[in-house]
């Protein structure tokens, strides 16, 4: 690794296309602000973590949170809220009233386990004929471009 200083604005930009342009084996080039110590693993991972393209020195801090499930159980078991109608994963959650999901994936999987489980093309789960072990496929994929017409 060889250390560059740019200093002009646009300086970069240059060097890279140069580098690229004379040394064909090179897959990937990293420029860094100065204030980053290159030699220092915990800067750079988090320059390259916290300071997108395009953003300048902004550092962007977003926090995500889960959805949280509230609400009265409308269904006493996921299947008997699967016979009712076809759901998504967070509609079912919300239909056996859970509060963290984890019964709901463990019931999935029973399911599963059972040959009982399926999917349509949005995502949705069925109750359906599958072999056990297996999420079977309810009504038609969509178009694959990979196949052809």
């Amino acid at each position: 690794m060889e250390l560059v200083i740019l200093r002009i604005h646009g300086e970069a930009c240059n060097a890279m296309l140069s580098v690229c342009g004379a040394i064909r084996q090179i897959k990937t080039i990293y420029v860094f602000d100065e204030d980053i110590d290159i030699h220092d693993e915990r800067q750079v991972e988090g320059a390259m973590g916290t300071r997108p393209f395009g953003k300048g020195g902004e550092m962007i801090h977003t926090r995500c949170a889960a959805k949280v499930f509230c609400g009265l159980a409308r269904y006493q078991t996921l299947e008997q809220a699967l016979e009712a109608s076809p759901l998504f994963y967070s509609h079912l959650v919300e239909a056996v009233g859970s509060t963290d999901a984890r019964e709901v994936a463990a019931a999935l999987e029973d399911l599963r386990n059972q040959g009982k489980l399926g999917r349509d093309r949005d995502g949705c789960y069925h109750l359906a004929q599958a072999t056990p072990g297996t999420t079977g496929i309810v009504g038609e994929l969509c178009h694959d471009p990979n196949y052809g017409i």
